[in-house]
């Protein structure tokens, strides 16, 4: 049972990352799944397959990170968005998962 809701799920990001691209007109080769959902490894890698796009999972904890970065720039550790990203990014565990 998992395994069909996974391959669903993996063929609803196709058909909204086939839009999003259409709409933008740009070509994503990453998809980012953050959150607690990006520790479930057979769903990132059944994505990676189903898009055929490289999928890094994490940071799993992206709402407390979200809240530390803004804090960082409130209290001028971090200057801007790309200092915030380089600091949590450094701090964060992440995974990569390809077709």
């Amino acid at each position: 049972y998992f395994r069909v809701v996974y391959e669903s799920l993996a063929r609803s990001y196709q058909t909204v990352i086939a839009d999003l691209e259409a709409v933008s007109g740009r070509k994503y080769g990453v998809l980012n799944i953050i959150g607690g959902g990006g520790r479930n490894r057979l769903l990132n890698r059944i994505t990676a397959r189903v898009t055929g796009k490289k999928v890094v999972a994490g940071p799993f904890e992206a709402t407390s990170l979200g809240t530390i970065g803004a804090q960082l720039l409130f209290q001028g550790v971090a200057g801007n968005l790309t200092d915030i990203r380089r600091i949590l990014s450094a701090s964060a565990e992440t995974s990569v998962f390809t077709a």
